[in-house]
């Protein structure tokens, strides 16, 4: 199961950075902001949702394979996919649609300290299930 839990997080892991790094730059490189914000739009529910669901499925497989902070870890990082999905990103999306710019760039900031928490969280988790704590 340590196995199993390790490889989910690897995967999440390396397609967080794959958007962040990849992704979102080169849309909006590529298709300027006009189009590009409305594709990223778009892609973040099934963002939040697919990663919330590998972090919930990686923190279940740690728990049966005894590593409790793993297990914590990968628990926190799912919470924070569900409520960046169910709060955070509405609220980012209704102050850009009012044009409330400065409410935009807050909650954005608030979404990238989380999205940089959570990655920290999983890599963390995934040191300890590699050490089999």
């Amino acid at each position: 199961m340590a196995d199993l839990a390790l490889a989910i997080v690897a995967g999440t892991v390396g397609a967080m950075v794959f958007f962040g790094a990849i992704v979102a730059p080169t849309a909006f490189g590529t298709l300027g902001e006009q189009q590009a914000g409305p594709f990223i739009r778009a892609l973040f529910p099934r963002y939040y949702l697919l990663f919330s669901a590998t972090s919930f499925a990686a923190c279940a497989a740690a728990l049966i394979a005894g590593g409790l902070i793993s297990a914590m870890l990968l628990g926190l990082a799912g919470t924070g996919f569900v409520y960046a999905r169910s709060r955070l990103m509405p609220a980012i999306n209704q102050a850009r649609d009012h044009g409330s710019t400065r409410t935009f760039e807050r909650l954005h900031r608030r979404s990238v300290r989380l999205n940089m928490a959570q990655l920290a969280g999983l890599l963390v988790a995934a040191v300890s299930i590699a050490l089999g704590l």
